[in-house]
């Protein structure tokens, strides 16, 4: 996976170590210089994303960040969370500051948009874009017999990185990935399926770091943490509405742009 292995050279901080571990039903936060949230997925077989808080902590926590940074590409999806995790809290300490900025889908008005995973602002894109395609990302659930769903995205044991992507995509203007993408490895994926239009990466999991836009990405939507423990109560109580947490400040990054803090209230995605 090109894209994790470039993100993880760029972020550094692999000898810091690692301060605390939170995880709670939907979130986990790494905490080292700074911190940094991915999406927790879901317990299946096979995998260890059962496995809770101490177990999480006994393991990982005052070990070097490296050894977290590590598991990011792992095919065992709660050790890939741990290492998105720490990817963010690795860029947390560059992350440069701008001006407040209310987030909006860009050119959305008269577009066709296709969304690659669940987002709860669905109902209001479709009162301004002229098409929502919604695309089932693989790392989320989404009810197959939905009006909203247009397309199945099926995983192919054949295809090494486990998407296929139907023709609908391919008549999108813009694009909106859900962040946690990068958890199951499809992120680089989606991005070389969507260069032909305006390509957004969006949610707490995303990282903010500009070499998504030499891999496709013209927008990043993610998120910093300001307040550890308003954020790591957040997380373990399971709350609604990530973006609402006020420990954390949504941060919007252009392509060509500088990046702006995101005004609390809009959506969130994973």
């Amino acid at each position: 996976m090109a894209l994790i292995e470039d993100l993880i050279a760029a972020a550094g901080a692999a000898d810091t170590p690692v301060r605390e571990i939170v995880a709670g039903p939907d979130w986990i936060m790494v905490t080292a210089g700074g911190s940094g949230v991915a999406a927790r997925p879901p317990a299946v077989p096979g995998d260890s994303a059962g496995r809770g808080t101490p177990d999480l902590r006994e393991a990982y926590r005052h070990r070097p960040l490296g050894d977290l940074l590590d598991l990011a590409s792992s095919p065992d999806r709660l050790e890939a969370s741990l290492g998105i995790a720490a990817l963010n809290a690795a860029l947390a300490g560059s992350q440069p500051k701008g001006k407040p900025r209310s987030f909006s889908i860009p050119r959305a008005g008269g577009k066709t948009v296709a969304l690659i995973g669940e987002f709860a602002f669905i109902e209001d894109l479709k009162r301004i874009a002229a098409r929502v395609i919604t695309i089932h990302s693989g790392s989320d659930d989404i009810d197959a017999g939905s009006d909203d769903i247009e397309r199945e995205i099926s995983r192919d044991e054949q295809n090494p990185d486990g998407v296929l992507a139907g023709a609908d995509i391919a008549e999108a203007d813009i694009a909106i990935i859900r962040g946690s993408t990068l958890v199951d490895g499809t992120l680089e994926s989606w991005l070389a399926r969507t260069r032909h239009c305006y390509t957004v990466v969006y949610g707490p999991s995303t990282p903010l770091s500009p070499l998504l836009f030499a891999y496709g990405a013209d927008q990043l939507v993610g998120i910093k943490v300001n307040i550890d423990d308003v954020t790591a109560d957040w997380i373990r109580e399971g709350r609604d509405n990530f973006l609402a947490c006020p420990g954390i400040r949504p941060v919007v990054l252009g392509r060509d742009q500088q990046p702006h803090d995101q005004q609390p209230g809009d959506q969130q995605s994973r």
